[in-house]
């Protein structure tokens, strides 16, 4: 999986809030704020390998959180990409040379949502 994590942990977390909160848990982690913090600190504290991390890349995959920031990040590009081609940018004749190579830029972040 390419990528920071931190808008799947933003959105995962936004699925438990108050409103959306699950039944309590009988044993730590008690929330999932908490699932999320023992998660960091067992990947400080072991590193890349950490078990705990892949314990919250599948808690986050199988909320959808992954999904819903690929999306996020799709649109994004795709929002980016149109802002190149908008009539107010297209008549800077100051940025012609470059715009192509912005939009190939702006393209490459593709693979990496």
């Amino acid at each position: 999986m390419e990528g920071k994590k931190s808008l799947p942990v933003i959105l995962y977390l936004r699925g438990f809030s108050k409103d959306n909160a699950r039944e309590p848990r009988t044993e730590p982690p008690f929330t999932e704020k908490e699932f999320v913090r023992t998660c960091f600190e067992g990947a400080r504290a072991k590193g890349a390998d950490a078990p705990e991390i892949e314990a919250l890349i599948a808690r986050l995959s199988d909320s959808g959180a992954i999904e819903q920031a690929r999306l996020k990040g799709e649109a994004l590009i795709d929002e980016a990409k149109a802002a190149f081609g908008a009539e107010q940018i297209a008549a800077l004749t100051w940025q012609q040379p470059y715009r192509g190579a912005l939009v190939e830029l702006i393209e490459s972040l593709r693979p990496r949502v």
